[in-house]
């Protein structure tokens, strides 16, 4: 079994990534977020596994969108999703770790609570 990550490279910049149980300021009733200023990915540490890796993978898409400036400008469809490939594909690069952890929780969907 994979650990969980407590960080993520994403381009030129570390996220530390949060796992919270009950209340978070930072989360205000969601079940993540990704606060930019700070570099940090928080996630409930409680979801199932399903909801865990769509929760982080939602918020990931937020910090490639703010490394890239995606959410800054209005970017043409294609280009929008050439930039959050190139992304996905450097993230995937630089932790493989993260993958494989996220592999054995969609795989794991039938094992949910």
């Amino acid at each position: 079994m994979v650990d969980r990550p407590t960080k993520v490279k994403i381009g030129p910049h570390d996220f530390k990534v949060r796992w919270f149980d009950g209340v978070d300021s930072d989360a205000m009733d969601k079940f993540g977020y990704c606060h930019m200023p700070d570099m940090v990915i928080g996630v409930w540490a409680q979801l199932p596994n399903s909801r865990t890796a769509e929760t982080f993978l939602h918020e990931l898409l937020h910090a490639i969108h703010w490394v890239f400036e995606l959410d800054q400008e209005k970017v043409a469809a294609e280009s929008h999703a050439r930039r959050t490939a190139a992304g996905l594909a450097m993230i995937m690069r630089d932790n493989p770790k993260l993958f494989l952890w996220l592999n054995e929780l969609v795989g794991s969907v039938g094992e949910d609570a």
